[in-house]
């Protein structure tokens, strides 16, 4: 019986080698799910579900960026279909099984730490966000606007708001004239964002700095 402290999906079983899918823990969508994916009750391969998907985004699954791509050798069960179990990491808990049938056209690539280090944890487009603008409602709310407008700009642009800056946002924000996700919006299409090379966290991430664990 599939564990309801979870839900889930695989995907897919791509030729590059990777299995797909996504992982949710359906009380607290800031905590980041470890995963493992089992053939035959052996695991093949493990990883953590902090990848952005869009389409998780449009089905308002958690905050969008629960995504995996495990790098797994199932080279020996081309053209077969096997049936994958993923599992909680840190509880062996089930989440999710699939009967899926393995490509033919594996590359065959052996691992290497290029080949399996996946680097998707920055936010390179605002809408990526959208799901998380309850908690920054929350931030608010816990907060203040102010604050919340300093630590935007600490988010977007890696330094404390400027008093005039601060003053503005905090007052068009307070008054509904901009939404919370807009004014980021805002900072990250500016000139100073454009020329820095500031990154910003994705929500999935520890250091995400609107993070419920964070501001509480």
């Amino acid at each position: 019986m599939v564990n309801k402290v979870f839900t889930g999906s695989i995907d897919a079983i791509s030729p590059a080698g990777f299995v797909e899918g996504w992982a949710l823990a359906n009380k607290n969508h800031f905590e980041t799910v470890s995963v493992c994916i089992l053939v035959n009750d052996k695991p093949i391969g493990a990883g953590v579900a902090n990848l952005f998907r869009s389409d998780l985004l449009t089905l308002g699954v958690g905050h969008g960026w629960h995504a995996f791509r495990i790098r797994v050798d199932l080279r020996s069960h081309r053209r077969r279909v096997v049936k994958l179990s993923l599992v909680d990491f840190k509880s062996t808990a089930l989440i999710a099984e699939a009967k899926l049938r393995c490509p033919s056209n594996f590359s065959g690539e052996p691992l290497t730490v290029d080949s399996v280090l996946e680097n998707g944890l920055e936010v390179t487009e605002m809408s990526s966000l959208k799901l998380a603008e309850p908690i920054m409602a929350a931030f608010i709310t816990k907060h203040g606007v102010e604050k919340f407008v300093d630590c935007g700009y600490c988010y977007v642009l890696g330094r404390p708001a400027d008093p005039d800056g601060q003053a503005s946002y905090a007052a068009l924000i307070g008054s509904g004239k901009m939404a919370p996700l807009g004014f980021l919006a805002t900072l990250f299409d500016s000139e100073e964002r454009q020329q820095s090379k500031w990154s910003m966290r994705a929500p999935s991430d520890p250091g995400f700095i609107f993070a419920p664990a964070l501001i509480s």
